[in-house]
């Protein structure tokens, strides 16, 4: 399964939001450089889609996009 998330790096707060079908924009207080700041972003997508984080899979991106793929 495919899933398509749009990631907002230093905002305020963080939080997901959900369109459409496995589409997520998720805000992340970190900047994209800091250390640790995809293994957060694994954690809110793997408690959002119920999987462990080892089972998303990075594919790519497209665009603004990042591209993940479930196992």
């Amino acid at each position: 399964m495919k899933v398509i998330v749009q990631i907002k790096f230093s905002s305020e707060k963080e939080r997901l939001t959900k369109f459409g079908d496995f589409r997520y924009i998720v805000y992340m207080t970190s900047k994209k450089e800091e250390h640790g700041v995809m293994d957060r972003f694994m954690q809110l997508m793997s408690k959002e889609l119920g999987v462990p984080p080892n089972r998303i899979h990075y594919q790519g991106r497209q665009g603004e996009n990042y591209i993940f793929e479930l196992d």
